[in-house]
């Protein structure tokens, strides 16, 4: 067995095709067997249900542009059995290197896949739960989810149902904000390790609103 140099924790690339092969959902779904940990191109053929040949197209060219390499080789049967392993455990893409033109794209090109996943997994739930969805004016001052005339939407312990994506405006100052920081993450520690037989969808938010 041949045993190669172990890879980077952390690669910055310089080459926008192996930026945009990184950037590529379909891409990133076929380079992911290999990500972190070795793999043969039979065994992330089946992993991903794909012809081998086709995984062994893109190992090529990713090995080309430096994303792969060569964990170990194998010898079976008088053949040589490549292992192959992301180059590194993490990437680093400069923006310059990204489609995005400014900052406000960039987190929009990078939120946006997560968003849109989460608008379509409530919608999913929503229709299950009335057909007469609309919006309502609360007298606080909002727009607001509503199921009807005066019946606005509630996620709390007496719907049983699991739906919440809230706005809030708390005033703090910069010590409660921390410790706010603190215990958001704190609770998504305790539940997103969590061996539950549903996948859900959280995305936490806070900062300082721009004057």
């Amino acid at each position: 067995m041949q045993r190669t140099a172990s890879p980077a924790e952390v690669v910055t690339l310089s080459d926008v095709r192996a930026a945009q092969v990184l950037l590529d959902r379909e891409a990133r779904t076929w380079f992911r067997p290999f990500f972190g940990r070795p793999s043969t191109v039979a065994d992330a053929a089946r992993a991903l249900g794909r012809p081998a040949n086709s995984v062994l197209y893109r190992v090529r060219a990713w090995q080309r542009l430096g994303l792969l390499t060569v964990a170990h080789e194998d010898r079976r049967r008088g053949r040589v059995i490549r292992h192959y392993r992301s180059a590194a455990d993490h990437f680093f893409i400069p923006q310059a290197l990204t489609p995005a033109r400014d900052l406000t794209e960039l987190l929009r090109m990078i939120n946006a896949p997560y968003l849109e996943l989460s608008y379509a997994s409530q919608v999913a739930v929503a229709q299950r739960l009335s057909t007469e969805w609309g919006v309502q004016f609360a007298h606080w001052g909002e727009v607001v989810g509503a199921t009807g005339p005066g019946q606005i939407w509630q996620a709390d312990a007496a719907s049983q149902q699991v739906l919440l994506d809230h706005f809030c405006f708390p005033q703090l100052d910069h010590q409660d904000a921390l410790r706010f920081q603190t215990e958001l993450l704190t609770l998504l520690g305790r539940y997103g390790q969590g061996t539950g037989n549903t996948t859900y969808i959280c995305h936490l938010s806070l900062v300082a609103l721009t004057k």
